[in-house]
């Protein structure tokens, strides 16, 4: 039996989410973003846990509850697209050159993710809360991020299909 490994990223997509049902992913609607390098993780955030003990026995009772997971990468060059997509804020013109404005106030934004592996298991995220912040550095050796953090609302599914959406 080989062994199954989760190594590196090959692609990371969005999309907006199911508004039919947004525990079911997406059928179409997915972009890619390019992700930069050793920034793309998901990790289970600590769980709570409270201990409850009697003061006239020895009674003990522990209740632990998962706290969810954080799905955190950087995009790279973030386009407009992307800026309004992870940001809000409006796209527009000036002339003949697209725009972008921020939102004045912070947006629910929700959309749907799938993380393809190298090797191993796709990630299937069908609805997130995103957050997004500007990590730009203005310097010679210095590159725009945008850096996003999605926390899953509801079920999250892995699977071995690794057939990209259509763009």
């Amino acid at each position: 039996m080989p062994v199954l490994s989760t190594v590196g990223i090959k692609a990371l997509y969005y999309a907006p989410i199911n508004q039919t049902d947004p525990k079911k992913m997406p059928e179409s609607g997915w972009k890619p973003v390019d992700v930069y390098q050793d920034t793309c993780t998901f990790v289970d955030k600590d769980a709570t846990i409270t201990t409850h003990k009697s003061e006239t026995s020895s009674k003990k009772i522990i209740q632990k509850s998962k706290e969810g997971s954080d799905l955190v990468f950087s995009i790279m060059d973030p386009s407009i697209d992307e800026r309004v997509a992870f940001e809000g804020g409006e796209k527009g013109t000036d002339g003949s050159y697209n725009t972008y404005t921020e939102p004045e106030t912070v947006k629910n934004i929700e959309l749907a993710f799938k993380v393809f592996p190298m090797e191993g298991l796709v990630l299937n995220i069908p609805c997130a809360t995103v957050s997004a912040k500007k990590n730009t550095t203005y310097s010679a050796k210095g590159i725009s991020l945008l850096d996003v953090t999605a926390n899953p609302n509801g079920v999250i599914t892995y699977s071995e299909n690794p057939t990209m959406p259509e763009k």
